[in-house]
């Protein structure tokens, strides 16, 4: 009887553990500084097929990946590429949040994102002051 309840708790152990190990991770908002595409055609595509680059303020950007052996099974649709290109185009206008799960060789593999738009800072004149 005891075998078979410490048999039952290891595999309850082993079924809810990779679930809590395998949870989403935020990143630091930042913008996005670069974008990577990797087309099947490159020796690169068995890597990854995609990266960005995301800079805050003067720290060290971190880079992002999708697809490919590095990041198995964690692919970006078209619309999902198209946005980032976007956020991209508007020179820091728009910050990401990646969404990250750790991947092969110690990538960070891309699994979702939150874009924010950054309001523009408001110039002051010489007016009076607060």
């Amino acid at each position: 009887m005891l075998s078979r309840s410490l048999a039952a708790l290891t595999l309850a152990t082993l079924a809810v553990a990779p679930a809590t190990a395998r949870a989403d991770s935020a990143g630091k908002t930042g913008r996005i500084t670069k974008l990577e595409i990797v087309s099947k055609g490159s020796t690169d595509a068995a890597k990854y097929r995609g990266s960005i680059q995301v800079r805050r303020g003067k720290d060290r950007p971190e880079v992002y990946h999708w697809g490919g052996g590095f990041c198995t099974g964690k692919d970006l649709t078209d619309g999902q590429i198209d946005l980032l290109m976007h956020a991209l185009e508007r020179n820091g206008r728009i910050k990401i949040t990646p969404r990250f799960l750790n991947g092969q060789a110690g990538k960070r593999c891309l699994v979702g994102f939150t874009l924010h738009r950054v309001s523009p800072k408001k110039k002051n004149y010489g007016g009076a002051r607060d």
